[in-house]
């Protein structure tokens, strides 16, 4: 039998058991299989509040990405209708109000239309409008914190079908957000190096967890992923904020991120996700810890007791194989 390992994940500082012979214990398949959309849908759907004509249209718009050729628009931002944080701190009857905003990218006006069904320039316009918002709140001194975020499928949380992502901006610094970064600035104090570099050049001198590179960024499954085929995209020119890039820096980061999702389809399964900016709190952006990366992070194996009371994480496939199966050196089981 393989021994377990016991990996660090050097961008969060939480721990990963890979414990291989693990994938030979009895599953119910069945039971624990969530598929993340419907085998078919429609062009529109006339009850959903994100297609055109929808209640999301009668919302003020945040910010709107035209469609020159067809008319119409190609993606929107809009206040969240059911939000859990409100720009109103007079609400909150108990404790301390939740306050902040709670947005939502409305990727495309199609229902049918899933980011991986997107060309190129289309899923271009959905980061591009992503990114500009993100940038827009970046300069609202009241915003401690920013999470932009996608679920795609039930089992990521996600609550209705037609493409969309999620932006959140808070006044305070998230618990998590301030452990991850103490932890960042704890281990550049100890190394002399930043982590994101460090980690990055790691990856690609290992070069076994590496997926795909395209001369501006790189794509791997991390040493100590927290789900398996994880992944994680990062600039090869190293910037401690993503707001530091240039405009036609963003392409090929889109390109890339196309790729990631669409390999994840086609050679893992095509399971629900969360899709992450990592991205630092207001406070810590130009500190010598600082970095960003885009998380993928798939949700295959719900966690459980000892996962949520230890915060440590059990994997059953090993990180190197599931690159080797992301990059196509292997055929998906």
């Amino acid at each position: 039998m393989a021994k377990s390992e016991l990996r660090l994940d050097p961008l969060s500082g939480l721990s990963t058991i890979v414990a291989p012979h693990r994938q030979g214990r009895p599953r119910d398949r069945a039971r624990v299989a969530i598929p993340p959309r419907p085998d078919e849908l429609p062009r529109h759907d006339p009850n959903c509040p994100f297609c055109p004509g929808g209640s999301s249209e009668r919302a003020t718009a945040i910010l709107v990405l035209p469609d020159l050729a067809q008319g119409g628009w190609r993606a929107r931002i809009v206040a969240n209708a059911f939000p859990a944080l409100s720009p109103d701190a007079s609400q909150a009857t108990e404790g301390q109000p939740a306050q902040g905003r709670h947005e939502v990218v409305i990727e495309t006006p199609r229902h049918d239309r899933d980011l991986t069904d997107m060309d190129p320039s289309e899923f271009r316009a959905v980061v591009e409008i992503t990114f500009a918002r993100m940038r827009q709140l970046t300069r609202d001194r009241e915003v401690a914190a920013l999470f932009a975020f996608r679920n795609q499928g039930a089992g990521a949380g996600s609550s209705l079908v037609h493409g969309h992502g999620q932006i959140m901006a808070l006044p305070f610094v998230p618990s998590e957000m301030a452990r991850r970064e103490a932890w960042l600035e704890r281990l550049r104090a100890e190394t002399g190096r930043n982590p994101f570099e460090a980690a990055l050049a790691a990856e690609r001198e290992d070069g076994r967890r590496l997926v795909a590179e395209n001369g501006q960024y790189a794509a791997y499954v991390p040493y100590a992923p927290e789900a398996p085929c994880e992944l994680r995209i990062q600039p090869l020119r190293w910037s401690a904020d993503p707001f530091d890039l240039d405009p036609w820096e963003i392409g090929p980061l889109s390109d890339l991120l196309r790729d990631c999702l669409i390999r994840l389809r086609e050679r893992a399964g095509d399971p629900s996700y969360n899709l992450i900016w990592w991205t630092m709190s207001r406070a810590n952006r130009r500190m010598p810890f600082a970095g960003w990366c885009v998380r993928i992070l798939p949700r295959t194996v719900p966690g459980g007791g000892f996962e949520k009371a230890s915060g440590v994480s059990i994997l059953s496939s090993p990180p190197e194989a599931d690159a080797a199966r992301l990059r196509g050196d292997v055929k998906q089981a």
